[in-house]
């Protein structure tokens, strides 16, 4: 979204994805237990919407993230990790890098952006995954990239539903699998 029509084709998009979608604009959402933290800005990058000048800007937008998030999702990436650009620029953000490793300690951290250096990347803390699915040229024949989870005990999932939803878990049952709704 750019310039100045990137309002109101965003206040479009979101009336029409919010019936389907979750916008995690500076925003958790907690699936099956697993929280997820989503942002828009980056750096400086452009003219694109959601640039933030570069230090205490981005600085104070990072410490928004909560410390608890599992998984890290943004548009742009952290320096180092990819952000290559095909002019040999790397064009990630080091505060932002430094938040992920020394308060957040998400398991991943996934974002764009910076369509030619698409792939996985790793500190041994935090797993940094360029989705990028369009190339340069924004050509959507780069390969998704998958993100393999263990599985979900159903307990957890009940937890992350809301209390509305959430059946009872009978605990005469065998393995405490029966449920009933009080």
């Amino acid at each position: 979204m750019r310039g100045d029509r990137g309002t109101e084709h965003r206040e479009k998009m979101v009336e029409r994805l919010s019936q389907s979608c979750t916008l995690l604009e500076d925003t958790t959402a907690i699936v099956h237990g697993i929280k997820i933290f989503g942002s828009p800005w980056q750096p400086e990058f452009g003219g694109w919407a959601y640039n933030l000048i570069r230090g205490d800007e981005c600085q104070a937008k990072w410490l928004e993230i909560p410390t608890d998030t599992d998984f890290l999702i943004t548009r742009g990436p952290p320096a180092g990790h990819g952000d290559l650009c095909r002019n040999k620029v790397r064009a990630g953000c080091v505060d932002l890098l430094q938040e992920i490793q020394t308060r957040i300690k998400s398991q991943y951290h996934i974002f764009g952006h910076i369509h030619e250096d698409q792939g996985v990347t790793t500190d041994g803390q935090t797993k940094f995954v360029n989705a990028s699915m369009c190339d340069s040229r924004y050509h959507a024949n780069q390969y998704p990239i998958l993100i393999d989870m263990p599985r979900v005990s159903e307990e957890m999932v009940l937890k992350s539903c809301p209390a509305e939803w959430r059946p009872e878990i009978d605990p005469r049952s065998r393995g405490g699998n029966s449920r009933y709704f009080s």
